[in-house]
């Protein structure tokens, strides 16, 4: 059906991001957006850092879940 054709293309679109750098936007103590991750309707990235949030890191992508990055 076109929900499960739509996961494996976002799937796709996000692992191209796995092993890059991006820059994200703390928000929370373990979660921040890039600027591709539109709030209310894309995932997070989430990292295990102690990062200030409201401040702007280049985060390194290791792993993507559906719509989540994790750095």
């Amino acid at each position: 059906d076109i929900i499960e054709l739509q996961s494996r293309i976002a799937d796709k679109v996000f692992k191209k991001w796995i092993g890059k750098t991006v820059e994200v936007l703390i928000e929370d103590k373990n979660s921040g957006r890039t600027w591709f991750q539109a709030p209310e309707i894309d995932g997070l990235t989430y990292f295990k850092r102690n990062l200030k949030v409201g401040k702007f890191y280049n985060l390194k992508i290791k792993k993507v879940e559906g719509y989540n990055l994790f750095a």
